[in-house]
Order: C-alpha cells, then structure tokens, then sequence
C-alpha cells in the first residue's frame, strides 16, 4: 500500500512515541481496545464482549494487510461495531476510502444513521461519512418538469399525496434534504415515483440543463470527499460491473450479510429479454425521437428499428417454438444444447443503431432529446450483450432458458458462478462478514472452533464468492474465522419440531395436501395460542401465507398483520407496535429483521425452504454435477436449505434478554438422513417432538 503524508492516529489513542506509518500488531490491538474501553466509559450499558474485541483486531490487520478475511459472527457478538470501529481506525491510519455494502437498504440506513453517529459521538471522530444508493432512488427536476407537462401523474397520486410531494420537493430545491427516497417519512407510490426518480439510462449527465443542481451528481460529489461510504450490495455489483464508474475509488471493502452477495449477483447478471422489448422501448421514446431530430435522422432510425423489431421477434419465436413454450403458459425450459437459430442479424442492426445513435448524441443539446437518445443507447448496448451470449453459448459458464409468463416469452441468461466475475474485480483488502455464512458438511456438531474451521466450514462460500482456487488466482492471503453467538439458546429458548406432521412430497395428490394443510394450521393455531400472540410465522408460500391469515383472524382474537396485506415494512413495524399481535412472512422476513423483547416470544417456521427443482441454475448445476458422479442435493440445495433454516432460526433471540421457542413444523428434519446435518447446523438447542413436552419446558425455564 503507498504510504501516504496526511496518515494519523484515530483520536481516541495517544500515539505520542509512535509512528503511524510503520506500527506493529501490537499498536494495532491498543488501537481497537483503545476504542472499546472509550465506549465503555462513555456508554455506561455498553457490555463489553471478547470476541467482538477480537473480531474487530484482526479486521483492522487484515485491512492493514490488504488481505481478505472471511468471519461468521453469530447473533449478538457486534459485528457492526466491530468493523465500523476497525474501518475507522483504518481510513486515519492509511487516508484511504473504504466502502461498506449491506445486503439491503434498511440495514444500510440503520448503519449510517444510527451506527456510525453514536461512533462518531463516543469516540471523538471528525472522518466524512456518506451514504451511497443506486441512482435511481434519487429526485430528477428534468423528469419532475417532463411529468408535470406531459401530466404523467394523473391517477396516480390524491391531490392530498400531490401537496405533500410539491412540499417535498420545494425542500430539495432548497438543498435542505438530499433527494434520495429515504429522505422521505412515508415514500411516494412507486409508480409515481418512477417518473420523477432518476432514468440512470437515459440521464444526460452534465449536458443536462439541470446538471449544476443534480441531486444525484451532488451525492457523487459528497462521496468523493469522504473516507467511509455505506453503500449496498447492488449498488456495489454495478460499480464493479460498470468498471468500477459509479463509486468513487477505495482500497478496502466490507460485506455486511456477506451471504446475501452472491443472490445479489445472480440477480444482476441475469439478462432478460422477450419478444416486446424492442418494440416496448421504439414506443417509449418514439414521440419525443418523432419530434426532436431533423426529418432524415428520424427516418434513418425508424427504418432500422423497424428491420430490427422483424429479425428480433423471428430470433425470439423460433425459440419459442424450439423450446415448445407456444402453446404453454407460465412454463420454464433449460436450454442445454445449441440451436441452427441465428443470432448475426439482430447483431448486425443492433451495432447499426448503436453507431447511429451514438452519432446523434454528440451534437445533441436539448436535455430531454439526449435523455432519450441515451435511453435508447443503453438498452440497445445491452441487448447486444445479451445476443453474444447467444451467439456463443458457453454451457460449462453459463445457465440459458427461456419462460412464458402472462402469454409472453423471455429468454434468459446467468453466469453459473458469481465468483468467476468478482475475482478479476476486487484487488482490495476485503473482510466478508455475517451471522450465517459457513455450512457444517457433517451429521455431528464440531468439538471447537479449530474443528470447525478444518472441517471445511467456508468451502462452499469461498467456492461460490471466489470460484475456483481463489488464494491461487488472486495472488491475496485468505482467513477464515468463527465466533459462536454470545446467547445461551439452552436456557433461552427450546426447539419443537412434531414428529407426527410431515410435509407431502413433491408432486402429491391434492388430498395428501389439503390433509397437509389443515393439520399444519391446527398446529400454528394450537402454538400461537400457547404464547398468546407475540408470534412471526414464515412461509414458504403466499397461498398459505394468505390462507393461515384467513384462519387465525377468524378463529384468534388476535392482531394479524401479513407481509403479503400491508408490505413487509409496514407489516414489521406495526407488529412492534402492537402487543400479542402476529406477523406473517414469506421469503424477505427469513432473515434481517429485528424484534427483541417479549414483542417477539415465538417464531413458527412452516416447512423447510429448498430451491425449487424447477430453478435454472440448480438445474444446470445439477447436469454438471451429475456428469461426475456427484449429488446435487447434498452438494447444493441442502447448504442453500441449511443457510436459509439458519437466517430464520436468528429472528427469535436478539439479545441476552430474550427468551421463546421455536417450532419448525418440518418432520423431515426428524425423519430423513439430512435432518441431522440441518441440525447440525443450529445453535445448541433443547428439542422435543410433542406439544405437551413443549409446555413443559417453557413453563420450567418461564420461557413465555
């Protein structure tokens, strides 16, 4: 790392006699517990933990080390402080930026609005914090000025939701707020908000006659001048995927809910087209094209889009019919093999186009012609993209299907392994952090940590964030770590999973169902009724979500809010509102949210969640991995099931307070082999199999 003039101690350590350019491990240990031992004098509740501590030091040598550092902190060790304290130390002892990303926006706005101020207060600090989101959650005047003229808004907001907006948006105007989306109490319906939020494709940057008051362009300023930016896992995929253009540069990043990156990536990397999509953009920006460019230059483009929406939709329909998607409806087939369809000529006039418009968009001046033209650029730029994929179908890589949803058909395309992409893409100290990244391989629980971490506890993570041999082909020094939660789940909480209700397999007659069902609600409405409310139930789908809803408001006098009802924000946050009420969840509520305290006594879990047998990539995973004689289940969708059980089971105990149970109505965990090995995987635990053992051990331990 170049050493730079302006580096210096934080300012909560003396480093009278030492130099901050050249200090030993030690120095740096007396750094961390310098923090620490701060924020116990200036916290009087602050409960210090020694491997939070710990965690927190070899973050800070590892970052000083520009090596990458891969930890499991369970619930409760800290880990937030313990890398915003060592990134803090890091940033004054190097003047280097570093980027923290977080899994989902809720959680990045926890960090930098409650976190990092009560830091910044305890410990003395004067570093720049900012906070980075993707470019549309920011406020647009060129688009605001475009959908008012144009009436855009009508019948999408009351005129009550107009005043509040118009209010809103004076503030911007006056640099009082920021302009992002979270500036806002109760955010604006999001198909209003699409009008008036940023067009990251079409934006014409500083051409744009609004650009010295840009909201967006502001922030990117502001990120510029500051040491620590809290970004979010998309965000931080399309910096890197867009060469690392959209965040300013840094030398060392940390992942928050480091596991949920890899979906994040997946999601990214998915390249969706149908049959209407270029017809679907000539209609977008048509009118203002029609009116903006001289009569020749219009023609010129019309002519060719019309060539390019006729080549386009025979590529998309010989698939169609290859695939036997015509006749079906909301179907899904992998493509495995390559098909005589040809891909040149969409190539051919996509690059014809792009040519054109990229002509066009130099002499541009209007701001609302270039926003177009723009638009028009990048989807055709990333159709491109998608066609290469096509021409050269590289099935050891790369996963390809195609889908009809709603009468219409999209094909598909996804890289196999995220990690293959990211390692090219990230030189920079790295610290990967979560409460559930690693998977025991094993029926039995490891002796200690050493155990653990011999047993192979990373090598499915490291295999899916690096790809293969990552030590090798990124030339950095890897640690792997573990710090077990602080909690005594033995005497605060105790797990049931009935041994008599076993979930039907896949593809079951509609009796074995519906017998399914209703014995699976007789036992959530016996369970809730046992903790008096006070429950967050989880799904495995919206049907059963939206049919136990139905049952416990008629049968329970209890508050009932669904995620599916009021969205998941609102849901969670009347839940903590209203005593004895009950949460409903699907898929989102599984994992990062937070409810301590008697709020939150019991945690139903329906049915284990596997990945369908019908997702692309497990599919084309699985195909290789049948190919050498290995076994997709064990090797992917039971570490995917045990993470998955892991996030959920975190929801009960938040703190050293809390106390409850948790039933898992999943018999299989009992009955078939894998059972042992999700087991396993949980916290040390207290189980029993019958409702009246389950009494039992509440009342004894006053768990409820």
């Amino acid at each position: 790392m170049e050493k730079k003039e302006n580096i210096s101690f934080p300012p909560w350590y003396d480093g009278e006699n030492q130099k901050p350019e050249n200090i030993s491990v030690e120095v740096l240990n007396e750094i961390i517990e310098g923090a620490f031992h701060r924020i116990a004098g200036e916290y009087p509740e602050y409960q210090s933990r020694k491997d939070q501590i710990e965690m927190s030091k070899n973050i800070l040598a590892s970052l000083m080390n520009e090596s990458v550092y891969i930890v499991e902190a369970g619930t409760g060790i800290g880990k937030s402080f313990a890398y915003l304290i060592a990134i803090i130390a890091y940033s004054y002892l190097t003047d280097e930026r570093v980027i923290v990303t977080t899994e989902t926006k809720n959680l990045q706005m926890q960090i930098f609005r409650k976190d990092i101020p009560s830091l910044k207060s305890l410990l003395g600090v004067d570093l720049a914090f900012e906070l980075a989101l993707g470019s549309s959650n920011y406020y647009c005047r060129l688009r605001h000025d475009e959908a008012f003229v144009e009436g855009k808004f009508r019948d999408l907001v009351s005129e009550s939701e107009l005043e509040r907006y118009n209010t809103w948006t004076k503030e911007v105007n006056e640099n009082k707020i920021h302009g992002h989306i979270f500036d806002m109490e109760k955010p604006f319906p999001e198909d209003f908000w699409k009008f008036i939020g940023r067009d990251p494709d079409g934006c014409p940057a500083n051409k744009c006659l609004h650009f010295n008051y840009c909201n967006y362009y502001r922030a990117k300023a502001a990120w510029n001048n500051s040491k620590i930016i809290i970004a979010n896992h998309h965000l931080f995929l399309y910096n890197l995927f867009n060469e690392k253009r959209t965040l300013p540069p840094y030398s060392a990043v940390v992942f928050d809910e480091a596991h949920g990156l890899i979906q994040s990536g997946q999601s990214i990397l998915t390249h969706r087209f149908s049959t209407e999509t270029i017809r679907e953009v000539s209609r977008k920006f048509e009118s203002r094209i029609k009116k903006s460019l001289p009569q020749e230059a219009y023609e010129e483009w019309s002519e060719n889009w019309k060539n390019l929406e006729s080549v386009w939709h025979v590529f998309f329909s010989s698939w169609e019919v290859q695939l036997s998607l015509n006749f079906e409806e909301n179907s899904r087939k992998i493509i495995f093999e390559k098909q005589n369809i040809d891909t040149k000529e969409c190539l051919f006039l996509l690059e014809k186009i792009c040519d054109n418009i990229a002509e066009l968009v130099i002499d541009e001046k209007d701001s609302g012609t270039l926003n177009a033209l723009n638009g028009i650029l990048k989807a055709v730029k990333k159709a491109m993209l998608f066609f290469t994929y096509y021409q050269h179908m590289n099935f050891e890589k790369m996963v390809y299907w195609g889908e009809k949803i709603h009468s219409r058909f999209y094909l598909f395309v996804c890289n196999l392994n995220l990690g293959d992409e990211l390692s090219p893409l990230m030189t920079e100290g790295q610290v990967w952090t979560s409460a559930t990244i690693g998977y025991w391989p094993f029926d039995k629980r490891p002796r200690d940590k050493a155990d653990l971490l011999r047993g192979g506890y990373f090598r499915d993570f490291m295999s899916e964030a690096f790809g293969q041999s990552p030590e090798s082909d990124m030339g950095m020094d890897f640690k792997t770590d573990y710090f077990e939660s602080p909690f005594n789940y033995a005497r605060q909480s105790v797990m049931y999973i009935p041994a008599h209700l076993s979930a039907p397999e896949w593809g079951a007659s509609g009796g074995a169902k519906e017998l399914y069902e209703r014995n699976l609600m007789e036992e959530v409405l016996e369970l809730i009724k046992l903790s008096g409310g006070g429950a967050l139930v989880l799904f495995t789908s919206n049907y059963l979500l939206n049919h136990a809803g139905m049952i416990i408001k008629e049968q329970l006098n209890l508050p009932v809010f669904s995620q599916l009802e009021f969205g998941a924000d609102l849901a969670l946050k009347k839940f903590k509102e209203t005593p004895n009420s009950v949460l409903l969840g699907t898929n989102s509520y599984w994992q990062g949210i937070d409810v301590t305290g008697k709020q939150l006594r019991s945690l139903i879990i329906t049915k284990m969640m596997f990945t369908p047998p019908g997702d692309p990539l497990l599919q084309a995973r699985s195909k290789i991995l049948e190919k050498k004689n290995e076994n997709p289940f064990m090797k992917i969708s039971l570490p995917r099931s045990c993470l998955m059980l892991k996030q959920a089971f975190g929801r009960l105990i938040r703190s050293e307070t809390d106390t409850g149970f948790v039933a898992i109505l999943d018999s299989r965990l009992l009955h078939k082999n894998y059972g042992k090995r999700m087991l396993a995987n949980l916290p040390d635990i207290p189980l029993v199999k019958t409702l009246a053992d389950l009494k039992s051990v509440i009342k004894k331990n006053s768990l409820i």
